[in-house]
């Protein structure tokens, strides 16, 4: 049986860890420094990486020849790429793409 004290302390080192983490680039980077170079350059191109490498992985297990051949799959990946053409807005993109592929593979392609 899990000890409650022991799991308050996990709770308790990891908003711990993850305000420290969140709090060092302010501490750093904070004020009147001028942000370097390379730091903006990741800033600039690393979020369309980390979603190209997100859609490959979501997409990798994907079989065409089987069950439904990927519909949900591809009808989402659509869905997601017209809404983010449309509205420019990730948060809604990747809800609105989750909750649509959710409904196709509990309800349309059981």
């Amino acid at each position: 049986m899990i000890n409650v004290e022991h799991s308050i302390m996990i709770i308790g080192v990891a908003a711990v860890c993850t305000v420290l983490l969140r709090a060092v680039p302010f501490l750093i980077f904070g004020g009147k420094k001028a942000v370097p170079e390379g730091i903006r350059y990741l800033g600039t191109y690393l979020p369309a990486a980390i979603m190209a490498v997100l859609a490959v992985y979501c997409l990798r297990g994907v079989q065409l020849l089987r069950g439904n051949h990927g519909a949900p799959e591809l009808i989402a990946t659509g869905l997601v790429i017209l809404l983010h053409s449309w509205k420019k807005n990730i948060l809604l993109t990747v809800f609105l793409g989750t909750v649509g592929y959710m409904i196709m593979i509990q309800f349309v392609f059981v």
